[in-house]
């Protein structure tokens, strides 16, 4: 479960600091959410216990609940 942040953090193991996340398109600013974790980031509270890499500095991707 916890798998890839492991990968990251051997993608990211060349440099000390965590993997420097890449600005988003404006448009999809509005979906992002602060990051809780280095390189994740906290969903609402129904889905609490997931997570999505941070695609932004402090901010990460969510996916928009149906």
């Amino acid at each position: 479960m916890l798998d890839w942040i492991v990968l990251l953090n051997l993608l990211a193991a060349p440099s000390p600091q965590p993997a420097v996340c890449s600005e988003p398109a404006p448009m999809l600013q509005a979906q992002f959410r602060p990051c809780v974790w280095p390189n994740t980031c906290a969903v609402p509270a129904e889905a609490v216990a997931q997570v999505r890499p941070c695609v932004w500095p402090n901010r990460c991707a969510v996916e928009p609940l149906s």
